[in-house]
Parts: C-alpha cells; sequence; structure tokens
C-alpha cells in the first residue's frame, strides 16, 4: 500500500488522508487538526487530537488517518471530552467507560453525547456533519435488548434535547469492536451543511418499530460547504440494506453488489444537491465482519473503486446479518451554493 499524503489545497478548509508516519511525526505537522488511530484499545490518546477508534487494521500495514486544515489548530479538554479545531472545523471526541458504573448504556450515552454537544457549542460550532461511533459487542443481547438498541435510544435522548430531529440528524456510522469502551466523535463545520437520504432506502430515522424503541438516528450522507465553490461529501455506513430490509444474508457477494448499487444511487442524489454532474468516492473505510472474507472484498472493492485509497477494518456491522459496510469522503469541486441545515435554535 502506498503512503498516502495530503496537503490541503488552495480554497479547501480541511482535508482527509491516509499516512503511514509514526503517530508521533504525524501530531508535530503543521495544521493537524485530528489523527484517528485503528487498533484493538478504544481510547482517547495523550494529545486531545489523537483518537483511538478500537477495530483494528485488516491485511495491511498500519495506517492513520489524519485530518488537516488550514490556519491555526487549537486543541483541548472540556470535562471528558477532547477537541480540536481551526477557524471553520472542530473534532469533539468522548470515551464512555462501561465497566462498574452502574448505569445503563442509555444512560451513559445519553450523557455522552450531551457532552459532546455541550463541548461543540462551547467551541461556537452548531452545524454536526458527521459522527463516528464504535461500541463493544455491538451485537450482544437479543430483541429490543440488544446493544445497538440501548444505544440508540440514548443517543436519540440526547440529540432531541438539543433539537435535533429526523431530517436534521448528521451522517454517520455505528461499529462494534470486542473492546470495553465505546468511543464517539463528531465533526463540526461552521460551513453549511445538507443532509441527505438515499432514494433506495428508507431514511434510518423512520425506521419500523420492528428495528427497536428508537430508530437510529442518522442521515445517509452530508455535504460540507467548505468554501463557495468546493464542497466534501461524507457518506454514512451503507449496506445491504433495501428499503428498510436487509439482503442477500449469508451471501457476501450479493451484499456487496447491493452496498456499491447503494453507494451509486447516494453518490447520484447526492450530486443532484450538489449541482454537480457526478460524484465519485475519494476515500473508503470497509469495516469486514468476517476475517476469512477479507480477500473476496478486496478484490471486489478494487474492481468497483479502482485506485481509490481504502483501509479494511475488522468489525461487527449493526445487524448481526450484515457482512460488509462501506464508508467514505467525496469531494465536490465547483459546486452550486447549498440550502443550509443549522441547529434549530439558530434559526429564532
Amino acid at each position: 500500500m502506498n503512503h498516502w499524503t495530503r496537503e490541503v489545497a488552495a480554497g479547501t478548509s480541511v482535508a482527509c488522508s491516509y499516512s503511514r508516519q509514526p503517530l508521533t511525526d504525524i501530531l508535530q505537522t503543521p495544521g493537524v487538526l485530528s489523527v484517528i488511530s485503528f487498533t484493538q484499545e478504544a481510547a482517547l490518546g495523550d494529545d486531545p487530537r489523537h483518537i483511538e477508534c478500537g477495530v483494528p487494521m485488516l491485511g495491511q500495514p498500519p495506517v492513520h488517518e489524519v485530518w488537516y486544515a488550514t490556519g491555526e489548530v487549537h486543541s483541548g479538554y472540556r470535562g471528558a471530552c477532547s477537541w480540536s479545531c481551526s477557524d471553520d472545523t472542530l473534532f469533539v471526541a468522548r470515551c464512555i467507560d462501561e465497566a462498574g458504573d452502574g448505569r445503563s448504556q442509555c444512560e451513559l450515552v445519553d450523557e455522552a453525547y450531551t457532552e459532546l454537544l455541550d463541548a461543540m457549542g462551547a467551541q461556537g460550532f452548531s452545524n454536526i456533519v458527521r459522527v463516528w461511533n464504535y461500541l463493544p459487542e455491538i451485537n450482544a443481547g437479543t430483541g429490543d435488548d440488544e446493544c445497538y438498541r440501548h444505544f440508540c435510544i440514548g443517543r436519540e435522548r440526547a440529540l432531541d434535547r438539543f433539537g435535533y430531529q429526523g431530517a436534521t440528524f448528521p451522517s454517520a456510522s455505528a461499529l462494534g469492536h470486542t473492546g470495553q469502551r465505546t468511543i464517539v466523535y463528531l465533526m463540526a463545520s461552521r460551513g453549511a451543511v445538507t443532509h441527505i437520504e438515499n432514494p433506495k432506502q428508507v431514511s434510518a430515522y423512520d425506521y419500523p418499530v420492528e428495528y427497536g424503541p428508537a430508530s437510529p438516528s442518522f442521515a445517509r450522507a452530508t455535504l460540507n460547504e467548505c468554501q463557495a465553490s468546493y464542497s466534501q461529501l461524507y457518506v454514512s455506513g451503507t449496506a445491504s440494506i433495501v428499503g428498510h430490509q436487509s439482503r442477500y444474508a449469508g451471501d457476501l457477494q450479493g451484499q456487496l453488489r447491493t452496498t456499491f448499487s447503494n453507494l451509486e444511487a447516494l453518490l447520484g442524489r447526492s450530486a443532484e444537491t450538489a449541482g454537480v454532474s457526478s460524484l465519485q468516492m475519494g476515500l473508503l473505510k470497509i469495516y469486514v465482519r468476517r476475517e476469512s472474507d477479507l480477500d473476496e472484498i478486496q478484490q471486489a472493492v478494487k474492481h468497483q473503486y479502482p485506485g481509490i485509497p481504502a483501509v479494511y477494518l475488522r468489525a461487527d456491522i449493526c445487524r448481526r446479518e450484515l457482512l460488509v459496510e462501506i464508508d467514505g469522503l467525496s469531494e465536490v469541486l465547483e459546486a452550486l451554493p447549498m440550502s443550509t441545515t443549522l441547529h434549530p435554535a439558530m434559526h429564532e
């Protein structure tokens, strides 16, 4: 695998790349806004810009996901949250350690999201672009006692308290790992954001009650207007779901075909929203449930997206029957101005 590096281009406020440089060297590089490491441990690093997400890499030398920003970067802590920001982009992270706490997962997730949103507001940001959630044993439990369903309840409670509902939910991913702690981190922007749904799927926040007492609180993608002529599309975790139903249980190739089809439909809808003729993925993250499927998944992804930088991670998907999930980033050049989706209080 190549060592991918990326400078923030003129007219751009934030950029992302994968790097094989040592972590200490990356953190000493000017303009580094946030660094995500793919390791078995879910934790916040000693530097507030560093996050270990808890899902390990598969079949590749270790890399870091590095976010760069123009201008000066500031960072620090607010309570249990770490944060780092440039003039127009913010990362906030929170670790949840459930061991010995005594409170329910719903309560702990509600508290963590509340602190994340409080920290975001304290830095003067109100537009959530993207959220990443990495949970221990996401599929543990049955029915409404499943870990992921409890997580969704706590997340929804906090977001609702801050005025986020339905079409104002940001893009997101939620994956499982074998560690003991949950990591949640979000990206916020001062620029306009537009949340987008997939024409082939029911909006996650409108799922029927069979998927739990609280529907997943996320959009399928989010456009972040970084500059007047430059935007970025943040694609949520996408899998083999059509409408609201999982497709091709136990059939990896069928799931891959459906996932690719969903991504293409989402890119098409996003291109229409951005006012451009087409969009293509520019950075990929592939979550693999069964390590034995890695080679088959890699071959399919490389065929579908030749030359696109990608990392492959061992993670559990939010539905037991799903074997693979893909998210990523796409750049939108010369986009038309977008309507702003703000925290509701900003409209008052």
